[in-house]
């Protein structure tokens, strides 16, 4: 129904944010899923950020081979077109505490500097970095300490709106 709406809509682009898959190891799933968005039109741009489900975690880091071997695309990633930019990140790597953190901040720091003023830009990842209020605790988003400097490198920049995959957490009530 999904594919069969974006068809119809023919969006300039989709973004996927992440968990394309329930169980990383699956190779089923992952085929199902690939089967699934490769009935997407071929004019629309489509664009992947690995979620939780898409990677491997181990105290060590962020294995993101799987999500790699299957999707066959960096899991950050900059697209421009006609003063729009889509900017997506591999959260996992913040959520987690990867040592790659810092080069995809680095990275992310230059492909913002690079826009256009007048440009909008748009960023994707999986995790979100607040529910409700920037200064809230943490739970299952991205860890408090962290936050503002996302948030400031993103005002810095002009960005438009984060968009994150979905919440973590169950909702009482």
């Amino acid at each position: 129904k999904a594919v069969v709406a974006i068809n119809r809509l023919k969006p300039d682009a989709v973004v996927f944010t992440g968990d394309l898959v329930h169980r990383t190891s699956n190779e089923h799933q992952w085929f199902t899923f690939l089967s699934v968005i490769s009935r997407i039109n071929e004019d629309i741009k489509t664009f992947f950020v690995p979620g939780n489900h898409d990677v491997l975690t181990t105290s060590t880091g962020v294995d993101i081979t799987p999500y790699a071997v299957y999707i066959g695309q960096d899991d950050k990633f900059v697209y421009r077109d006609s003063g729009v930019n889509i900017v997506g990140l591999n959260t996992n790597y913040i959520k987690f505490d990867d040592p790659r953190e810092q080069a995809q901040l680095d990275w992310l720091q230059g492909a913002l500097k690079k826009q256009k003023k007048s440009d909008v830009t748009l960023v994707f990842g999986h995790h979100p970095f607040f529910k409700e209020d920037i200064d809230e605790e943490d739970s299952s988003q991205i860890q408090k300490a962290k936050r503002r400097t996302y948030f400031d490198l993103f005002k810095a920049n002009g960005v438009g709106a984060v968009y994150a995959g979905h919440l973590h957490t169950i909702r009482e009530g």
